[in-house]
């Protein structure tokens, strides 16, 4: 057995010492659901965990995928929207990832979801202000060398509420075992 795969085993025997000793309940294979205070499943299974909330994914009515972090109270993304004026108005810009879904944000008014403009190309811009979820607008001084950011222009593509119906508190649960054949 070599050096590392007898480090993983004690790894994997240490946690679960230390998780049958918290009286816990090893959950390694099993799926997590976010459910609505409705009892309503929310997005797809829980596809990560960022700073212990969970990520799920979600459609857009056009089928662009895209994700949210659920918290008890809410969906939210922690993407600001880009904008080159100072003051938060003018064009919307996300910025561009390197990931395969849609980038996303939900700011003003009334928690608007932005993706991208579909078959936007990405461009640079200076950067003037960043607004978040909480409507705060950002100025970012123009000290020395300018801030450029890659994006794509943003557009709105509804409320959140309306977009996604579905009533805090959320919760998350265990996803029933897998049926074997």
């Amino acid at each position: 057995m070599g050096l590392t795969v007898r480090r993983r085993m004690v790894l994997i025997t240490m946690t679960l010492i230390v998780v049958s000793s918290l009286g816990l309940v090893s959950v390694m294979a099993q799926a997590l659901q976010v459910f609505d205070s409705n009892g309503t499943k929310v997005g797809s299974d829980v596809i990560g965990v960022e700073d212990q909330i969970p990520l799920i994914a979600l459609s857009a009515p056009d089928a662009r995928v895209f994700l949210l972090s659920v918290t008890t109270d809410g969906l939210q993304s922690n993407l600001p929207l880009v904008f080159e004026s100072p003051d938060c108005s003018g064009t919307p810009f996300l910025t561009a990832t390197d990931s395969i879904v849609a980038p996303v944000s939900i700011a003003p008014p009334d928690n608007t979801v932005y993706l991208p403009v579909p078959e936007s190309l990405i461009q640079s811009v200076t950067v003037g202000s960043l607004q978040s979820s909480d409507s705060t607008c950002l100025p970012i001084p123009s000290i020395g060398t300018p801030i450029v950011f890659e994006v794509y222009p943003a557009q709105g593509i509804g409320n959140l509420a309306t977009l996604l119906p579905f009533t805090p508190p959320f919760r998350v649960q265990l996803a029933p075992p897998p049926v074997l054949p």
